[in-house]
C-alpha cells in the first residue's frame, strides 16, 4: 500500500516539512500580537504577492531565453562533441534530438507530467496552512501518546527538532536564493547568453542536496560551449570557486 501511495505520502511529507519551515515566521507575528491565524494569513498574502510580482518581472522574460535555449539545442549539442573529452560524453548524455521528439506518446507523457506536477501542487498549496495552522495541536497529540511522566522530554525533543527543520528549510531557501543572485550577476558580466533562465536554473537545483551543484552546471556550461572555450572555463572556474566558498561559510562554525 506504501508503494502504491508514494506519490500521495511524498506530496503530504513535503507539506509538513514546508510547513515546519514556516512556524518560526508565524511565531514572529505571533509575538507581535496577532492571533496565530492572522499570522498565517499574513504570511500567505505576503508570499502570494511576492511570487505574483516575482512572475510578472521574471517569467517572461525567462520563457524567451528558455525558448531561444530550446532552439540551439542541437546546436549546442554538436559543438560539445566536438570539444572532445568531457564535452563529448556531456553530448552523448544529454539527448536532445529526443527531448525534441514531437511524436504523440511524448506529447502525451509531457501533458500527463504538467497535468499531475499542477494537481500536486495544488495540493501542497492547499496542505500547508492547513499543517502550519494545526502544528501545535498535532504535537499535543504526540504527547498524548507517552505516558504522562514522559511528555516534558517528548515536547522538548518534539520542538527541538521543529526548530531544527524550520531552521535548515529557511537556510537552504536563503542560500538557494544567494546562489541564483550570485549566479545571474556573474553571467551577466560575463557576456553568458541566457543569463537569467540559467541563473534560476542554478537557483533550483541549488536546493538538491550533494548533487545539486553538478546538475546546475550541466546546461550551464553547455550553453557556455557556444561562446567558445573561454567562457567554458570562466563558467566552470566561477560555479567551482561558488561552490568552494559556499562550503566554507556555510559550514558550522564559520
Amino acid at each position: 500500500m506504501v508503494l502504491l501511495l508514494q506519490g500521495v505520502l511524498l506530496v503530504v511529507f513535503a507539506s509538513l516539512v514546508i510547513a515546519l519551515g514556516l512556524q518560526p515566521t508565524i511565531q514572529f507575528f505571533e509575538d507581535r500580537g496577532l492571533g496565530r491565524g492572522w499570522a498565517l494569513a499574513t504570511i500567505i498574502v505576503l508570499v502570494t504577492t511576492a511570487l505574483v510580482a516575482g512572475a510578472l518581472v521574471i517569467v517572461p522574460t525567462a520563457i524567451d531565453q528558455a525558448d531561444a535555449i530550446a532552439s540551439t539545442l542541437p546546436q549546442m549539442r554538436e559543438e560539445l562533441r566536438d570539444m572532445g573529452g568531457l564535452g563529448a560524453v556531456l553530448a552523448d548524455r544529454l539527448q536532445f534530438s529526443e527531448m525534441m521528439t514531437e511524436d504523440q506518446e511524448m506529447v502525451t507523457r509531457t501533458v500527463g507530467t504538467a497535468a499531475a506536477t499542477i494537481f500536486n501542487l495544488f495540493t501542497v498549496g492547499v496542505l500547508v496552512p492547513y499543517f502550519a495552522y494545526a502544528i501545535p495541536r498535532m504535537k499535543n497529540w504526540v504527547l498524548r501518546l507517552v505516558r504522562r511522566e514522559e511528555r516534558a522530554d517528548l515536547l522538548r525533543l518534539v520542538n527541538e527538532s521543529t526548530e531544527r527543520i524550520s531552521g535548515y528549510i529557511l537556510g537552504n531557501l536563503t542560500v538557494s536564493l544567494v546562489a541564483g543572485v550570485v549566479s545571474f550577476a556573474a553571467f551577466q558580466l560575463m557576456g553568458l547568453d541566457f543569463p537569467l533562465v540559467l541563473a534560476l536554473w542554478v537557483a533550483l537545483t541549488d536546493l538538491i542536496p550533494i548533487v545539486g551543484a553538478f546538475i546546475g552546471a550541466v546546461p550551464t556550461v553547455a550553453v557556455a560551449a557556444q561562446q567558445g572555450v573561454g567562457m567554458v572555463v570562466a563558467v566552470a572556474a566561477f560555479l567551482t570557486a561558488y561552490q568552494l566558498s559556499r562550503t566554507t561559510w556555510c559550514s558550522p562554525g564559520s
